[in-house]
């Protein structure tokens, strides 16, 4: 890392020596140079507290760069001006550059990102990414409060934006975020119009560059040593696979049935002597529940990178019906039936892990209400009817619970089928629900003697069996009564 900063500062100095003697220039460098390049990391958290983190790549900042230009003639044309420019167009374009050919891994600038910008194809299609329509736009003290609130940018970009404009600085962005390779994000260049001083900025305010591709991507010893700088070199003899296991962090992930996990499987190998081992094959396998690899597979076969580690990404199942378990959350009523991974991974010599990985995967949110019993029931005038039921399930069918489904009930209605017609209606001896937990419904009570017949309406939270209300019935004889479950936005009818 400190010799590709090096190298980036020489290739950056010999430049603008190349430059000045064109433009005719002398120029001088009154104080060092800062530049960082060092590694981006993705932070881990278990319990809101940072548990590991996953190497992503490596980036370079130019911090500090200040340089004095004098003519050799006594002309006062724009050459200082000029030279500036350029030399600050060459900077960010040697940082994605020192990248590129140093360690032969794809990357982006601020230069490189416009660049992509202006020759954008007309099918908006950049390294295979779909790109939005987009353009350059300038930002500046005229047209900033039009101008801004209209993008769709973080907060601290606007604010670095609005800061730099009320430095009397002239901004250009492209309107939106950009894709290419691997990475996604904006790049914008603030400039002093009257100076050509220029920051070239990417995002996470980075006045640099940074690689573009996935650490699966990298030269595999460059990736081990740069993610690893403080460990052992890799053993790069897959044969001398030994030990295998968990990345804990993987483990015990939850999620919704049928998406992919937030993180893949990973798991790291090692030699007898505990070193990591790179190139060594690792099988991960389904044991138990619905989920898959990609290419919908139950088993596949990856190597591990530099670092020794092996990932595999795992897409929950669609059924929690499948390798059922139950998860009882805090302030939860009932229980959420969820379906259980159990995956497990091995080596060639059959080394596998002491104790497998567990993925969990939730209903998703809810899609309807089922109703589960009680259509077309019947029984006497002022006596137990039964039960009513109904699930609140996902768009899978996965009963959802705790939940609320109301259960209403409407007045009477004459059945057709009744031979006398009704000339009185009896509206003390209304139909009424009672909770299922009464102990008196287990003595098929008449009207009244369980229950508050007040109930016409009744609230009641769902378990993975859904829920239910019981039903005692009113006065009117050859009556038909609607009982209507809803929960929010969904409704079911019982007849």
């Amino acid at each position: 890392m400190y010799e590709a900063a090096n190298h980036y500062i020489d290739r950056w100095n010999k430049a603008e020596d190349e430059l000045a003697s064109l433009l005719h220039l002398s120029i001088t460098r009154p104080i060092p140079t800062v530049v960082t390049v060092g590694g981006m990391i993705d932070v881990t958290y278990l319990l809101d507290m940072p548990h590991g983190f996953t190497w992503k790549g490596v980036f370079v900042d130019a911090d500090l760069r200040r340089i004095e230009t004098v003519t050799r003639t006594q002309s006062t044309d724009d050459r200082s001006q000029t030279f500036t420019k350029l030399s600050s167009l060459q900077g960010s374009i040697l940082e994605n550059r020192i990248f590129e050919d140093d360690f032969q891994v794809q990357s982006i600038s601020t230069a490189k990102l416009f660049q992509l910008v202006t020759s954008l194809p007309s099918n908006g299609s950049i390294g295979g990414n779909a790109q939005p329509g987009t353009s350059i736009i300038t930002i500046d003290k005229t047209n900033i409060d039009a101008i801004l609130p209209t993008l769709s940018f973080d907060d601290h970009i606007k604010e670095d934006i609005t800061n730099s404009v009320n430095q009397n600085f002239t901004v250009r962005i492209p309107q939106s975020e950009m894709t290419y390779e691997d990475w996604s994000g904006i790049g914008y260049i603030k400039e002093n119009p009257s100076t050509g001083e220029s920051g070239w900025m990417l995002s996470g305010s980075i006045a640099g560059g940074m690689t573009a591709w996935d650490i699966d991507r990298w030269n595999a010893i460059v990736a081990g040593t740069l993610s690893n700088p403080y460990s052992e070199p890799a053993n790069y003899d897959p044969a001398s696979a030994h030990y295998i296991q968990k990345i804990a962090s993987t483990d015990m992930q939850y999620g919704i049935v049928g998406d992919a996990l937030d993180e893949p499987l990973q798991v790291k190998v090692t030699d007898a002597k505990k070193a990591a081992v790179a190139g060594a094959f690792v099988t991960f396998t389904v044991k138990a529940g619905g989920g898959t690899f990609d290419n919908m597979v139950t088993s596949v076969t990856v190597s591990t990178n530099g670092s020794g580690i092996a990932s595999a990404p795992f897409t929950l199942g669609k059924y929690t019906k499948v390798n059922s378990t139950f998860i009882l959350e805090d302030g939860d009523t009932y229980a959420t039936q969820a379906e259980e991974n159990i995956i497990d991974a091995a080596l060639p010599s059959g080394a596998n892990l002491t104790m497998p990985f567990t993925a969990l995967g939730l209903p998703d949110a809810a899609d309807h209400l089922t109703p589960l019993h009680g259509n077309n029931k019947w029984g006497f005038t002022l006596s137990f009817a039964g039960f009513v039921s109904a699930a609140v399930e996902d768009i899978y069918n996965n009963p959802i619970s705790n939940a609320t489904v109301t259960f209403s009930v409407g007045g009477p209605v004459q059945n057709p089928d009744h031979q006398c017609a009704w000339t009185t209606i009896d509206t003390t001896h209304k139909t009424y629900f009672t909770e299922t937990g009464l102990a008196c419904i287990k003595n098929a009570p008449t009207w009244g003697t369980c229950g508050d017949t007040s109930k016409q309406e009744l609230a009641v939270v769902t378990s993975h069996y859904g829920a239910s209300a019981q039903v005692i019935l009113g006065g009117m004889d050859g009556a038909n009564y609607t009982v209507t479950a809803k929960a929010p936005s969904l409704s079911a009818t019982f007849e």
